[in-house]
């Protein structure tokens, strides 16, 4: 995490590859790994490591909802407005209150109208 917090992505990606093995720390790897591929602009790789996440965590935790998030955001930066916004409305559904889901849930509804 030191890595990815200093910018060092490509170290910090390596890190994340290796501790993913270890079942106690598999989820928040890829979540980090998927940032620091989404800060250099890989999205559908960003996109593949939080899928990943996701799809291992069968209750709406923090952790997951972390993951949800960024993963809409990714979308969101690649163009997918619908998959982004599903995303949010699951988050949404289960605590208004996260980060800024609420404005964006609304954002896209009165774009609808």
């Amino acid at each position: 995490m030191l890595l990815f917090e200093r910018g060092m992505t490509n170290e910090a990606i390596q890190q994340f590859q290796r501790s993913q093995q270890n079942p106690q720390r598999r989820i928040r790897s890829l979540y980090y790994m998927a940032l620091c591929f989404k800060a250099k602009q890989q999205l559908d790789i960003a996109a593949e490591q939080l899928e990943r996440a996701a799809s291992e965590l069968q209750i709406l935790d923090d952790t997951k909802k972390d993951i949800i998030y960024e993963l809409g955001s990714v979308y969101e930066v690649m163009g997918e407005n619908a998959k982004a916004e599903d995303l949010f409305k699951e988050i949404y559904a289960v605590d208004i209150g996260y980060r800024d889901v609420a404005a964006k849930i609304e954002k896209s509804y009165k774009k609808q109208t």
